[in-house]
């Protein structure tokens, strides 16, 4: 079960059946977070980052697509599914921070694109190798 919803395994990936609001925020922060990951490759990025550089940006990246569907007023929500939508939201960006590569990398991914944007970040990137101060 992922996040108390019926999944199917299908070729290595995970289906998630339930409601449309529920599919839109789960996959598009899955589907955010790895179009990071080929944006980095489409961009000729001929070195190679620390997995936990590039996996920090990455979730500072399916964070921003949380915050936007938790603002977003969709005209098909109902109220129930509104309030469940933010509420998952909510928490998927809280597993993001607190996951695997979230902690103090992820953090320090997430100031740098508060401070310098996310565009001017991953030049800095670029130049030093490592997520700015």
């Amino acid at each position: 079960m992922l996040f108390g919803q019926d999944t199917a395994m299908i070729y290595g990936v995970t289906l998630v059946e339930g409601g449309s609001c529920k599919i839109k925020i789960v996959v598009g922060a899955a589907l955010a977070h790895e179009m990071m990951h080929a944006w980095i490759r489409l961009h000729g990025w001929t070195f190679t980052l620390e997995k936990s550089v590039e996996e920090s940006i990455c979730d500072v990246v399916a964070s921003m697509w949380l915050d936007y569907t938790a603002d977003e007023n969709d005209p098909s929500y109902t109220e129930n599914n509104a309030r469940f939508a933010k509420s998952l939201s909510r928490h998927l960006k809280n597993s993001i921070e607190t996951g695997s590569s979230g902690g103090e990398e992820f953090l320090k991914a997430k100031h740098a694109v508060e401070k310098y944007g996310l565009e001017d970040t991953l030049m800095l990137v670029v130049i030093t190798r490592s997520i700015p101060e």
